[in-house]
């Protein structure tokens, strides 16, 4: 995730986005290989690699969005 949007957003909506960045990054090793990477990436970086970015990201997402819901209450409503 970029750092600038790490306060953009409900927590379960990161957790869904992550999610969906997961899946994508899968579907795309699963069609190109693992170790094949975007041929304009100057960067070379693999889809091994950008499932793990990706799962980190995700990771994260649940992480904090465990702590809010261990602290909400039905004192707090969005």
């Amino acid at each position: 995730m970029h750092p600038e949007f790490i306060e953009i957003g409900l927590p379960e909506d990161k957790v869904i986005e992550e999610a969906s960045e997961v899946i994508k990054a899968i579907c795309k090793a699963k069609r190109f290989g693992l170790e094949n990477f975007n041929p304009y990436d100057p960067e070379k970086i693999t889809n091994k690699q950008k499932i793990l970015e990706e799962m980190d990201d995700l990771s994260h997402a649940i992480d904090t969005y465990k702590l809010e819901l261990k602290e909400w209450s039905y004192d707090n409503e969005y």
